[in-house]
């Protein structure tokens, strides 16, 4: 094998990153699957997995950079580009929007059927007819009709215990209210006129 060849070190580096990048960037269809009990442990696994790379690919380099430079500080670029790729590229934003931008006419018919009447809150979590029943996590919404104005909330990531996040229409166009909606929001982020994405913790 020639000098300038891929390491063996420079291939495994290369194939963990390219899992741990697809395992950040699927993330919210991951946790819909493993539940984020599991989820949790998977992500925790991974990093600490990266970091030995990381490791061992600087004790590489140090043993061997005198041979051949650029074959032994290969693996620990490989490294710092994935490291640099997880922590700047925002694939949650990514996904949230395009999941808003793909529901998006979908939510305006659930937000039409609640304003005509056709759709209405039962105990405060209402479950959506079957068509639409995938545009929210669990198949549900939360509908309130408080002060004159209408407010439907679906969600995007539903906790074990609380903590849920989702998008949330408001037909005045004002910024949900703190502990509104069975949420304690600790993020509000205007997406477009009327519509608003709000995470509780």
């Amino acid at each position: 094998m020639r000098s300038t060849s891929l390491s063996v070190l420079a291939v495994i580096c290369i194939v963990y990153g390219v899992v741990i990048i697809a395992i950040t960037a699927l993330e919210w269809i991951l946790v819909e699957i493993l539940t984020p009990f599991m989820m949790a442990p998977l992500q925790l696994l991974s990093w600490a997995v990266l970091g030995l790379l990381i490791l061992v690919s600087m004790i590489y380099f140090a043993a061997r950079c005198r041979k051949n430079l650029r074959r032994s500080s290969l693996p620990l670029l490989i490294n710092t580009v994935v490291v640099l790729i997880l922590w700047f590229v925002p694939f949650t934003d990514i996904w949230l929007n395009l999941e808003f931008n793909v529901n998006k006419n979908k939510y305006d018919q659930v937000v039409q059927m609640v304003e005509r009447g056709d759709l209405h809150s039962v105990a405060y979590v209402t479950q959506l007819p079957p068509a639409y029943r995938s545009i929210s996590r669990g198949g549900d919404v939360i509908i309130d009709r408080s002060d004159g104005v209408t407010s439907v909330f679906f969600f995007t990531f539903r906790g074990v215990l609380d903590n849920f996040s989702g998008y949330m229409y408001r037909s005045n166009d004002a910024l949900p209210p703190e502990n509104f909606m069975l949420g304690d929001w600790v993020q509000i982020k205007r997406k477009r006129p009327y519509w608003f994405f709000c995470a509780s913790q």
